[in-house]
């Protein structure tokens, strides 16, 4: 039956359009009805998220459909471990909206940790080698920052800028520690 299952949900995402999605998408929930209603009860709850995919270019939806209800039917076995492969298969709006909530918490995060830092400066200072903790954090700070306004405009030099920040962020904390390491905890 999973075969079966897989095929009738691979011809879904491979429709023409949204329409013969939906057609296609009620037969096969007219089909499984009796024999798993679970399975059933899925179809009708989720399915329907990934027409988005229908919003794409032809050549595009084809990379997602080809391995989408495979991995759909993984997932869908065993739990959503794999939200990555999940969301890219499906392309949702949903789970799209909520990646970017997630951005927009860790930059508000990021600014209440910036607050904290100004206001014990004096006790940052004592730290060795601070000068690389802060640049680390300012780095991060831009990577956070560029994550959430490249949603609103320059998307191509925002992201870009974001992961570049991001790693010399890391670089940058990375050598913190090693000198840390080697010169040792020594509070000036």
């Amino acid at each position: 039956m999973r075969t079966e299952v897989a095929r009738d949900i691979r011809e879904t995402f491979t429709a023409r359009s949204e329409e013969d999605a939906q057609r296609l998408l009620d037969l096969g929930t007219e089909k499984y009805e009796k024999k798993a209603s679970t399975l059933t009860a899925w179809m009708i709850n989720n399915i329907p998220d990934g027409f988005g995919l229908f919003k794409l270019s032809r050549s595009h939806r084809r990379l997602f459909a080809v391995q989408g209800p495979e991995r759909i039917l993984r997932v869908w076995g065993v739990g959503f471990h794999n939200w990555w492969d999940f969301a890219s298969d499906l392309c949702t709006e949903r789970l799209r909206k909520m990646f970017e909530e997630r951005e927009l918490i860790g930059l508000l995060l990021g600014c209440f940790a910036a607050v904290a830092i100004i206001r014990s400066r004096d006790v940052l200072e004592k730290l060795p080698n601070h000068m690389w903790l802060l640049a680390a954090f300012s780095f991060h700070g831009i990577a956070w920052m560029s994550t959430v306004v490249e949603g609103i405009c320059l998307p191509w030099l925002l992201n870009l800028l974001q992961h570049l920040s991001s790693a010399v962020g890391t670089v940058c904390l990375a050598w913190w520690c090693c000198r840390l390491r080697k010169n040792g905890w020594k509070v000036a």
